[in-house]
């Protein structure tokens, strides 16, 4: 900062100067005036105060005496006592009055100046209180007053100057401090005027710092602010001058590139004005109109162009909508109307929304008008082309599943025969290829029907508990195959009656599990049903969750998996088979029924597919249609202990026992499950029924059968086997007498219930103790399985056969006569009429394309005659088309049995069926009679390493001897396959490694050894894909699962000698 330079002429007088000098002039006038007037106050008090003391002094000396002169009369004392106040100047006159006296003194010569003061003293009688007199003292004030002034005028000539000199020295101080540097910063604002911002403000050469410094350097701050901002205004001004710039060659580019597009548009463009006339139009619009140049055509009223809808008409849109109005147009040719598909949108609007300016464009639609009418033309002709196929796949699907019916039939036949294991399992592994081939058939059949229109659904009652009996009956084997833990939740308080598509429902659940327990190595798979109410509403939800605990589906797929041959994995190398149909088909059918079909799922997290359909629940009491209705069947007073490894399915079953009436309770294994058994047999409380779940990790379900056995209890309770249906034969053997029935698991509600209800039944009439009754029993042998085929099943029955195909007669004939059946065959509908006419029989099995007469037309001839109105007649066809089941069931059958048929499905119906139509729903299922003990088992077998030995035995059919045949093989075939694939790998030739290690993980799979299996897949997928890393990897582990298994098989004893049972 720069010290203060004074302005040209110090000593000059500025006006702030001069104010400043007028005012401490004035300011110590004042305060000489005020110090006046204060000292002449406190002087005139002051005399004042002497004067009353003087009074006060002169009545005190001549009060008593003048008192007791007035007393005693005395004229002369009183007066002389007056004449003695001449001492006193400032007392002008004395008078006494009291008594009759009156004397009065009076200051001669002297008159009264100015104000006086009256003082009145009262006189008292001499010794006491009595006034006797006043006394009235007149006093000169002027003297005072004379006094008091002579002070305050010595006051003013002292302090007057003084107060002058002082208020000079504060002028002096104050020009020198205050004044020059505020006329500096007065003069510098003056030159900032002029733009000189360079120059700081001047500061005060005096220091300390004071407000003046602090207001300089501020406005030098200021100073460097504006400077800062004028120059940044100035850097902007010249940007926006550039941009301004750009924008204006921008804005003629774009107007250039507008009028370029605009001129090559191929649809016709342009403004209209309030009239509808053309103020601008582009080529391609001219072109339309047939008017040559734009330009030249331009304004062109609206009457020149538009025919149809009129401009008001198009107005009134424009002005109810905001948004572009899209409308067909039909304007004027020279030679005629062309339509246009116009996109109209007001630009500018006018008082009150009025269209001022309308864009346009414009597209020509008599070449689209050609093209829809070529597509009319060919859906036309698509929908012919399908209608020839969706008739070439119904007569193929015929074609293919009469023949395929034979295969199976026979395939059945045969496998109930003697046969090697080698037979045996070729036969088995034909019979699953052709029931794939089936279903796959049924897939591409439900989808063709899909893509036509022609799916269409049943809208009758059924029971909720049948159809999720077919559900798990599908899966629950392949599940219990896997080691998979299957739940069925659907417990209800009563049957469930809903109206709609049973068959739809088993096949939509059917494929959802199935999908589960494919894609699902390990954990559980489960199927959770409610049937939830809606408030007012004539219709529930039925609510089906499906969830399993496999490898997920990544969220990218999850969209890909419900298109048609779709699969989550794709690839080369994917581990499981399948069209790809079974998601979409599900979808489909599910939309279809008016419900919806979700799916939730992430990477190694599972999958967890949801269906919700709306259903109607029938009016007829539900509990009429089970053969036994709970909860007051003969079970009711049981006591069921439910021995089960997983608790969620342990859960669900005993809620079922509860709403069946029984008393339950749940075991979670080996150790609970004693301990519960001896506890209530020492409270003198003995359990019932005993269901041990088959499949239990660290324990033998057959050894725990014994160990209940040998418990020692007082009362041995029944012990039921709970395995998946069609499993039960082989486990039932190994158990030997150690199992007294098996309960398929999971079922229904319904199902439970009446095979509780044939246990009673098979008790009585085998005159054992039924559970419940106290009389103890040693082990009875095992009643047969009540879900497979059983000997003397439909015995009696008379059943007609009417079939053209001889493969199909002997298959069906021989199941049936092996049921029990009494079985005629005729080859025709008319065959079968003229049968019916000489010989009753109990059910019709027809089928339905036959010569001479078809199946459809015999039974209109039945149903035509009273005789035969109670006759059930089921039809028996290859064809799977919704419209084949409706004529089917329109022509008077009464059930539709779809080829090939399965042994126990074919036997179920016909028991249904036996006792005529009317009391088909209503009767209950005949119990079988008991078989025959088979031999016994052979002692356990030692465990193996690697090897799950009841696994592995289930694959053998339950034939232990089997089963050691089978690992004396493998270990032969396999113990010196380490080094050649370790030769092959290092070759390298992986396609020949990759065949050894897929025909190693078959064998492993059959003898029960899964983690060699395992392994073995994951090395071949790793080879296929050529993946050097995962290769080494996994061949680690299969060196490592190959030892153990070779090694404990190396070390077992021989096949021929038995193996020591365990302690």
């Amino acid at each position: 900062m720069s010290a203060i330079r004074p302005e040209p002429g110090p000593d000059r007088i500025t006006p702030l100067s001069r104010v400043l000098l007028w005012r401490v002039i004035g300011f110590s006038l004042l305060l000489s005036i005020g110090a006046a007037l204060l000292v002449a106050h406190v002087q005139k008090n002051h005399e004042a105060e002497q004067q009353r003391a003087l009074l006060d002094a002169v009545v005190s000396v001549h009060r008593v005496a003048l008192s007791r002169a007035l007393w005693e009369l005395d004229d002369q004392a009183v007066a002389a006592q007056l004449a003695a106040l001449h001492r006193f100047p400032v007392v002008l006159s004395a008078e006494v009055q009291g008594g009759g006296l009156s004397q009065r003194y009076a200051r001669e010569g002297v008159a009264a100046r100015g104000s006086v003061q009256t003082v009145r003293e009262p006189l008292h009688a001499p010794g006491g209180d009595e006034v006797i007199g006043i006394w009235h003292l007149t006093l000169d004030e002027a003297a005072l007053q004379a006094e008091v002034w002579t002070q305050t005028r010595r006051f003013l000539m002292l302090v007057v100057p003084l107060l002058l000199l002082m208020g000079g020295l504060v002028f002096w101080l104050v020009r020198r401090r205050v004044g020059h540097p505020v006329s500096a910063l007065s003069h510098h604002l003056g030159t900032l005027l002029s733009g000189n911002l360079a120059t700081p403000a001047p500061e005060p050469r005096h220091r300390p710092a004071t407000e003046l410094h602090r207001l300089a350097r501020g406005i030098t701050g200021l100073q460097q602010a504006l400077a800062q901002e004028l120059a940044h205004r100035d850097a902007v001004a010249h940007e926006l001058a550039t941009q301004r710039d750009q924008l204006n060659t921008v804005l003629a580019r774009q107007t250039q590139h507008l009028d370029g597009v605009l001129s090559h548009m191929a649809d016709g463009a342009g403004l209209l004005d309030e009239s509808g006339s053309i103020v601008l139009m582009n080529p391609a619009w001219a072109q339309m109109l047939g008017c040559g140049k734009p330009q030249d055509a331009t304004p062109l009223p609206v009457a020149s162009w538009l025919r149809s809808p009129s401009w008001p008409e198009v107005c009134q849109m424009l002005r109810e909508q905001d948004r572009v109005v899209g409308c067909e147009l039909t304007m004027s040719q020279q030679d005629g109307v062309l339509p246009v598909e116009a996109s109209l949108s007001v630009i500018e609007r006018g008082h009150a929304g009025a269209v001022v300016r309308v864009q346009i464009v414009l597209r020509d639609l008599s070449q689209r008008r050609q093209t829809e009418q070529a597509l009319i033309d060919a859906r036309e002709e698509a929908m012919a082309m399908a209608r020839a196929r969706s008739a070439f796949l119904t007569n193929m699907s015929h074609e293919i599943r009469t023949p395929m019916n034979a295969v199976l039939g026979m395939t059945e036949l045969a496998l109930r025969t003697s046969l090697s294991p080698q037979q045996r399992d070729y036969l088995q592994k034909s019979r699953q290829a052709a029931t794939s081939l089936l279903a796959m058939l049924d897939d591409i059949l439900d989808l063709s029907g899909i893509e036509s229109g022609r799916l269409t659904l049943q809208h009758k009652a059924f029971l909720l508990d049948d159809v999720l009996d077919q559900v798990m009956g599908a899966v629950a084997l392949p599940a219990q195959q896997k080691g998979l833990a299957l739940v069925l939740d659907a417990v209800f308080d009563r049957p469930q009656r809903p109206v709609g598509d049973g068959p739809r429902l088993v096949q939509v659940l059917t494929k959802l599990c199935h999908n589960a327990v494919k894609f699902t190595d390990a954990g559980e798979v489960s199927l959770t049903v409610r049937m939830t109410a809606r408030p007012g509403a004539e219709t529930s939800w039925l609510v089906a969750d499906v969830r399993d605990t496999g490898a997920g589906i990544p969220p990218e797929d999850q969209v890909r998996v419900f298109q048609p041959f779709q699969q989550g994995d794709g690839s080369a190398t994917r581990r499981h088979g399948g069209g790809g149909l079974g998601l979409a088909i599900s979808r489909h059918v599910v939309e279809r029924m008016g419900g919806t079909l979700t799916l939730r799922s992430d990477v190694d997290t599972g999958c967890h597919v949801t269906v919700r359909l709306p259903l109607s629940l029938d009016s007829v009491d539900t509990a009429e249609a089970s053969p036994a209705a709970w909860p007051d069947g003969p079970w009711r007073s049981w006591r069921v202990l439910v021995v089960h490894a997983h608790p969620e399915a342990a859960r669900v079953l005993q809620r079922q026992l509860d709403v069946l009436g029984l008393t339950a309770s749940v075991a979670s294994g080996r150790e609970a499950a004693l301990r519960a058994l001896s506890e209530a047999d020492a409270a003198d409380a003995p359990w019932d029924v005993v269901v041990l779940n088959w499949l239990m990790p660290d324990t033998d379900v057959v050894a725990l059968a014994r160990d209940v056995v040998q418990l020692g209890l007082a009362q041995v309770p029944w012990r039921l086997l709970a395995c998946a249906p069609g499993s039960e034969a082989p486990l039932l053997a190994a158990g030997g007498n150690l199992f007294d029935a098996a309960l398929p698991q999971p079922a229904s509600t319904t199902a439970l219930a009446h095979e509780l209800a044939r246990l009673a039944e098979r008790a009585r009439a085998a005159s054992v103790r039924a559970p419940g009754e106290a009389a103890a029993r040693t082990p009875s042998a095992p009643p047969a399985s009540s879900s497979g085929v059983k000997a003397a099943a439909l015995s009696g029955m008379r059943v007609l056969l009417v079939e053209d195909n001889p493969f199909n007669q002997q298959v069906a004939a021989e199941l049936l006569m092996d049921a029990g059946a009494r079985v005629t065959v005729a080859e025709q509908g008319q065959a079968a009429l003229d049968h019916l006419a000489h010989e009753p029989v109990d059910v019709v099995l027809m089928d339905i394309q036959m010569p001479v007469m078809d199946g459809l037309e015999a039974t209109r001839r039945i149903r035509d005659n009273p005789v035969w109105v109670d006759l059930p007649v089921l039809a028996v066809t290859a064809h799977t088309q919704a419209s084949d089941r409706e004529a089917a069931l329109a022509a008077g059958m009464d059930e539709v049995l779809t080829k090939p048929l399965g042994v126990a499905m074919l036997i179920d119906a016909l028991r249904r069926w036996r006792h005529g139509r009317r009391q088909a729903a209503l009767v209950q299922q005949a119990a079988p009679s008991p078989v025959p003990a088979p031999a016994a088992a052979p002692a356990a077998a030692a465990a193996l390493p690697g090897i799950d030995r009841a696994l592995g035995e289930l694959h053998c059919g339950g034939r232990p001897a089997l089963h050691q045949q089978l690992l004396d093989i493998f270990f032969k075939a396999h113990r010196d396959v380490a080094r050649r694939l370790a030769d092959q790998i290092t070759a390298p030739d992986w396609p020949a490694a990759a065949r050894v290690l897929h025909v190693l993980k078959a064998d492993a799979a059959t003898v029960g050894a899964t983690r060699l299996a395992d392994v073995a897949r994951s090395l071949e997928t790793a080879l296929l894909a050529e993946d050097q890393a995962a290769v080494q990897l996994h061949k680690a582990e299969l060196d490592q699962a190959l030892d153990e298994v070779l090694d404990g098989l190396a070390r077992r004893p021989a096949s021929g000698a038995p193996s020591p049972a365990p302690a």
